[in-house]
């Protein structure tokens, strides 16, 4: 299983928001497969994910294209590019 990302509360409000990075993508697909019933034994993160966040934001992050992403984002840039938006 991928490693779980983390990423601010006040982003992850913003529903309009596609996935920054591979692994974020890969996230969400797990926390839509929770929501949807289809994840056994999900980890703790998954789980509080597929509760606190509506299906129609966790589909925008989770069908975000992998073409052109990175596979991983650092904090410090992920921060950068949040602040000019």
């Amino acid at each position: 299983m991928p490693s779980m990302v983390r990423v601010p509360s006040s982003i992850l409000r913003r529903s309009d928001v596609p996935a920054v990075s591979k692994k974020q993508q890969r996230f969400f697909g797990m926390v839509r497969a929770a929501q949807k019933g289809e994840m056994e034994n999900p980890s703790s993160e998954v789980s509080k994910a597929a509760s606190s966040m509506s299906k129609s934001s966790v589909k925008k992050f989770a069908k975000t294209k992998h073409k052109g992403l990175p596979e991983k984002k650092r904090l410090k840039e992920f921060l950068e590019d949040a602040r000019k938006d």
